[in-house]
């Protein structure tokens, strides 16, 4: 039926008066398509500081100096600061090191942030700042960097400087499964600063039994699950 008193008919009404199946313009389209909208970095207060990082050019390397004196002059510039300056507490994390102290262990690490009254006053200082870099033999290969004898991805790694074992190594055993000391006896460089194994059942056993065992190599990429 298509009367007026059909509840499909008035159904239908009340949904396209609300919108259903209805192109409606965008409020704020106008305003962005022409660049008349502001957002939160147009709306500059008095009294706003810039903040620019000094960035390191090498993968690995040992901060042998600092010249911030022709940053700190410039016209502008409120202060340069480095790790020096900061009253960072302990750990290895980027929260906790946003600047390097001694060595840089990235390409691209901050080691020093210029802090000025205009970004173009930052970004002309960040060029002022020189910076003396010892370059170090860069880890690239996770592989090799397990070696017994591979070198150090960062020097904190040194068991010999810092007195301690870093290792943690752990087997992660299933209900009812057991421990595995073969891990303990495992040997690789001190790049590697923990080690978890997961085992569930007789594994031996289970392949012994099997009809046909496969042996590959798989890789995947990686993912931090946070």
């Amino acid at each position: 039926m298509t009367s007026n008193g059909d509840p499909a008919t008035r159904t239908g009404r009340s949904m396209a008066a609300h919108g259903v199946g209805i192109s409606r313009a965008r409020s704020d389209s106008e305003v962005k398509v022409t660049g008349a909208i502001r957002y939160a970095a147009d709306r500059v207060r008095g009294g706003t500081l810039y903040a620019r990082l000094v960035l390191a050019t090498h993968a690995h390397a040992r901060i042998e100096s600092m010249d911030l004196s022709a940053a700190r002059a410039a016209s502008g510039v409120i202060a340069v600061l480095t790790a020096g300056d900061l009253n960072l507490r302990p750990g290895q994390d980027r929260l906790a090191i946003p600047l390097a102290a001694d060595e840089v262990i990235f390409a691209g690490q901050p080691v020093a942030v210029v802090i000025a009254e205009s970004e173009t006053a930052a970004l002309d200082a960040v060029d002022l700042v020189v910076v003396n870099l010892q370059a170090l033999p860069p880890m690239l290969d996770p592989e090799r960097a397990m070696h017994p004898s591979a070198g150090l991805a960062r020097s904190d790694l040194d068991h010999r400087l810092t007195g301690a074992l870093l290792m943690d190594a752990q087997t992660h055993a299933a209900v009812g499964g057991a421990g595995d000391a073969s891990i303990d006896a495992e040997s690789w460089s001190s790049n590697v600063v923990g080690r978890t194994r997961y085992r569930a059942g007789d594994v031996s056993r289970a392949l012994a039994d099997s009809a046909m065992t496969v042996r590959r190599r798989f890789k995947t990429s990686w993912v931090h699950q946070g």
